[in-house]
């Protein structure tokens, strides 16, 4: 069945909310980089200056300084890089701090910037909660799961669940089709995971019919 206008537009503003708080979560990490490096090479960094890329909508680390003269700044490629992650539209100036506290600009019209190192190391070391998973088990039936991704809910038809639960009642062919059609489904990112649990899954004493075949290349007989 397609989908109504009324829904592409609602599931628009749901996947745009979460890549505002997913690109939040970016801009926090590449700027608590940037100051960490910055304070171990400089001890006595106060601030990072930075200005607007040449390349796109983004920053550049310059220089830094210690309450008075600017010095230049050479950061490792890949520190020197997470600039690249700093978005202009989203960082702010005075009261209005935007994506990242500590990060403001001071003359947007030449693309200039400053970071506060002390403020970003402070407010930026945060590992984001990136998914939250609601399982309301019924023991005599499936799972019932919630999911939240940066804070913000998703329909069902949006989750794809993996369950490896062997347990009494399983017949070796009804397994291997379950094995195989999860890791067809699953992502790139969940297939590590997935295959070490399949290759040893719990309850697996119980599955009728394995006769030793392997957990991940055996066949269906």
């Amino acid at each position: 069945m397609s989908s109504t206008v009324e829904q592409a537009v609602e599931r628009m503003d749901q996947l745009t909310a979460i890549v505002v708080e997913a690109t939040v979560a970016e801009m926090r990490a590449a700027a608590y980089a940037i100051a960490r490096q910055t304070r171990e090479q400089h001890p006595a960094a106060v601030r990072v200056h930075l200005e607007a890329s040449d390349q796109g909508d983004w920053l550049d680390a310059t220089g830094w300084d210690a309450g008075d003269e600017v010095e230049d700044l050479d950061l490792p490629e890949d520190v020197a890089f997470a600039a690249a992650h700093l978005y202009i539209p989203h960082i702010g100036n005075g009261d209005h701090a935007g994506a990242v506290p500590g990060l403001r600009y001071t003359d947007r019209r030449r693309g200039i910037f400053i970071l506060d190192v002390d403020r970003v190391l402070a407010d930026c070391d945060q590992d984001p909660v990136v998914a939250e998973v609601l399982v309301t088990r019924d023991p005599d039936g499936p799972n019932d799961v919630a999911v939240a991704v940066l804070g913000r809910s998703v329909q069902p038809r949006q989750v794809r669940v993996f369950s490896v639960d062997a347990g009494a009642g399983w017949e070796w062919p009804d397994w291997v089709e379950h094995r195989d059609h999860c890791l067809a489904e699953a992502s790139e990112g969940l297939q590590e995971p997935l295959r070490a649990a399949l290759d040893s899954p719990p309850g697996g004493k119980y599955v009728e019919g394995r006769d030793g075949q392997d957990w991940l290349s055996g066949v269906a007989s």
